[in-house]
């Protein structure tokens, strides 16, 4: 029978093997009339970055057969709507394919992001209960991005 993986919501804390989790709104906020905003308090990013957006309309219970990783870039993701995403990632050494065992899912709510180190395997970001979008981050580099078979996989997200 396949795994299943229990999507759960992402902290500092159960994140930390993955990269950073920020909840933008704990920070400080600027506003004027009719607008708030709120920024990160560090650079998210080593250098320059392109910005991408993926519609999404799979959401739990879905299966996750592949991942895909970059070992020169972190990856930025945030929600693109006031709609929580999920997304599943494996910090399996990158010298061969994620790991079944080693599948953790996390939700990301409206107002946080996510930044992934370098070499963490992840899927594309799910929707939690609706069709959404996600933006995300990457560095230009020479390394394709190419999804690769779960070793041991394929696994079930649920909540």
């Amino acid at each position: 029978t396949m795994k299943q993986v229990k999507a759960i919501h992402a902290t500092p804390e159960n994140f930390k093997d993955f990269g950073v989790v920020t909840r933008l709104t704990d920070n400080d906020c600027f506003q004027g009339e009719g607008w708030k905003c709120w920024m990160t308090d560090d650079v998210c990013m080593d250098q320059p970055a392109h910005f991408g957006m993926t519609y999404v309309k799979t959401y739990p219970p879905y299966e996750v057969a592949s991942m895909e990783r970059h070992t020169k870039t972190k990856e930025l993701m945030v929600c693109g709507e006031d709609r929580p995403i999920v997304v599943a990632l494996a910090n399996t050494d990158p010298s061969g394919h994620a790991h079944a065992e080693d599948v953790r899912a996390f939700i990301i709510e409206p107002g946080e992001i996510l930044v992934i180190n370098k070499g963490i395997w992840h899927d594309a970001c799910r929707a939690l209960d609706a069709p959404t979008f996600y933006y995300f981050l990457s560095l230009e580099t020479d390394e394709p991005a190419v999804f690769q078979p779960l070793d041991g996989g394929p696994v079930e997200i649920v909540l």
